[in-house]
């Protein structure tokens, strides 16, 4: 079995960036649907779903910003 992905590590790349940002806010907004292992990767606030609150979350991880 593989390792889950980081939190915030919505594309699996092994980063966290504003790629991983962009797709948790466009899951959010619904014009996307993320797998189930991206879900969890991008439920940073542990609600069960990808929602704008996640999404502001990963955003300032890519940015580093606290």
């Amino acid at each position: 079995t593989t390792a889950p992905a980081p939190m915030g590590d919505v594309n699996f790349d092994g980063k966290i960036d504003t790629i991983d940002a962009n797709l948790a806010l466009k899951a959010a907004l619904g014009t996307i649907e993320l797998s189930d292992a991206a879900i969890r990767a991008a439920d940073i606030n542990g609600n069960g779903k990808v929602d704008l609150d996640d999404a502001n979350a990963i955003l300032k991880m890519a940015l580093n910003i606290k």
